[in-house]
């Protein structure tokens, strides 16, 4: 794409969409970049800035609220105050490691989505109400541990 980056969205999990210029057609084009993989697709072009400035915002928006649910067969141990999951052999974390460790707060959240479907913003709130953080640390914190769920693939969207 022969242009520049107007405006970044985090989309949450390893995403973001991006609101480039295009010289060649000029319009604006939003992408859809996956960090995970590094592999982008358009999601929609326009001719106004503000057109594209409101789809970006509505697709963050409906990722947000997606539901996710957690892979099944991966196992939730505590050793010595430490926690680590166990992944499922089918499990694509770089293929040779099959346990991740994590944080008491990761932890935590595991027990209480496993099973079940969720959002990002749910996993916000649990956090909020557990640690009484502000919503914006919160969010922050749940989308750190979202991200790493993501790359260890553990998470279905």
């Amino acid at each position: 794409m022969n242009g520049e980056i107007f405006s970044q969205f985090d989309a949450g999990a390893c995403r973001e969409l991006l609101i480039m210029w295009n010289r060649e057609t000029s319009s604006y084009t939003i992408l859809y970049h996956d960090l995970h993989t590094n592999s982008s697709h358009v999601v929609c072009s326009t001719t106004n800035y503000q057109d594209a400035i409101d789809m970006a915002k509505s697709e963050v928006k409906r990722l947000r609220y997606s539901n996710m649910c957690l892979k099944e067969g991966c196992s939730l141990h505590s050793r010595l105050g430490k926690y680590y999951l166990s992944l499922p052999r089918n499990a694509n974390l770089f293929s040779r490691f099959k346990r991740i460790n994590m944080s008491p707060t990761a932890a935590w959240l595991y027990m209480q989505v496993c099973g079940r479907y969720f959002t990002m913003d749910e996993l916000s709130d649990l956090i909020q109400d557990k640690y009484n953080w502000t919503h914006v640390f919160s969010f922050v914190r749940s989308q750190q541990i979202l991200n790493n769920w993501v790359l260890s693939d553990i998470v279905i969207r």
